[in-house]
């Protein structure tokens, strides 16, 4: 039990910040309101997966397969076997993004072929 009895002069609410009430007062405009949410009930969840006995179960529709183009085919496969031929060429010279880097930098036809060289080196 409190043990102060004595009545607040001008009380602030902490809620709205207007004065003359506490924020305990249900008159507040920002008096928090709780709900309660009830859940359904177990017989209301059973209820909803129930199937009406009067409607028939409509067949599934089966969707056709899209067939695919034979020329889009061929262009994916080349693709494919070019990124093998590149992914093996990497595992065999494994310097090649280094030197293709400074292949890049280089000023003379000199300085091309000595790097290009050095890929075979390896």
């Amino acid at each position: 039990m409190c043990s102060i009895k004595t009545k607040i002069e001008n009380p602030v609410c902490i809620n709205c910040k207007e004065n003359g009430h506490l924020a305990s007062w249900k008159g507040c405009p920002k008096y928090p309101v709780i709900r309660n949410n009830t859940s359904p009930t177990y017989a209301q969840k059973l209820k909803s997966n129930l199937q009406k006995p009067n409607s028939t179960p409509t067949p599934p529709v089966n969707k056709p397969i899209p067939q695919i183009d034979a020329d889009i085919f061929d262009k994916f496969e080349k693709n494919m076997n070019a990124l093998k031929i590149i992914n093996d060429a990497f595992n065999k010279f494994p310097n090649l993004i280094e030197i293709s880097e400074k292949i890049k930098m280089a000023k003379t036809d000199m300085e091309i072929v000595s790097l290009l060289l050095k890929i075979f080196k390896h």
